[in-house]
């Protein structure tokens, strides 16, 4: 029995290291993230609307794409692109947005946040083209 509760506690502090230091970017792409069923459901693009400027013609582009839009939408994941200070008729930061954009602002803008089905969220730099979009969203 105590050897069966070391082990858990074990366990447990690997599991807590892991949330707490990530893989590395380059890795975590390829990952496969306990949180995640097979896919993300909610893909949201965090950016600053006055950054526009900031972003390369790819970026618009894709992000505005109604080709991917649909294949997102056919492939059951909601896509969305907010603004980092996006509020609602309360003025607060709606809830199911809420860990997404605070995960982007830490993180940097503009940030490409992909939620599972079970809750587990992932971030990235914004791909640079629609390829590399639809790789990270798995379409």
């Amino acid at each position: 029995m105590k050897k069966l509760l070391w082990a858990i506690a074990v366990g447990l502090m690997l599991a807590g290291c892991y949330i707490q230091f990530p893989p590395v970017q380059e890795y975590a792409g390829q990952a496969v993230s306990w949180l995640y069923a097979s896919k993300p459901v909610t893909a949201v693009v965090v950016r600053e609307t006055a950054d526009a400027a900031k972003l390369t013609k790819e970026q618009i582009a894709w992000l505005s794409s109604p080709k991917l839009r649909a294949d997102c939408k056919t492939a059951g994941v909601q896509f969305l692109v907010v603004d980092k200070d996006l509020v609602d008729a309360a003025g607060k930061t709606p809830p199911a947005l809420a860990p997404a954009i605070e995960r982007a602002k830490k993180a940097g803008l503009p940030r490409l946040i992909l939620v599972g089905s079970r809750g587990g969220i992932t971030d990235y730099a914004l791909p640079a083209t629609e390829s590399d979009a639809r790789k990270r969203l798995g379409i």
